[in-house]
C-alpha cells in the first residue's frame, strides 16, 4: 500500500520536473538568471530523485 502511493508520487514528480523544465524552455529568454537557475535546479533535482526511486522499485519488483 505505501509503496504503491511512494510510486505515484514518484511518478507525479516526474511529470511536474518535466513540465517545470518544458516551461523553463519556452520562457529562457525571458527569466532572470536567478530565476533560470533556481527553476533548473528544481526540475533536475525533481525528476533526477524520481527517476532514482522508480529504477529502484522496478528493480526490487524484479527481484521479489
Amino acid at each position: 500500500m505505501i509503496a504503491k502511493r511512494l510510486y505515484t508520487i514518484a511518478v507525479l514528480f516526474l511529470v511536474i520536473g518535466c513540465i517545470l523544465f518544458l516551461l523553463i524552455s519556452i520562457y529562457r529568454y525571458d527569466l532572470s538568471d536567478f530565476a533560470l537557475g533556481f527553476c533548473e535546479g528544481a526540475s533536475a533535482m525533481s525528476i533526477l530523485s524520481s527517476a532514482i526511486y522508480l529504477i529502484i522499485y522496478f528493480i526490487k519488483k524484479k527481484s521479489l
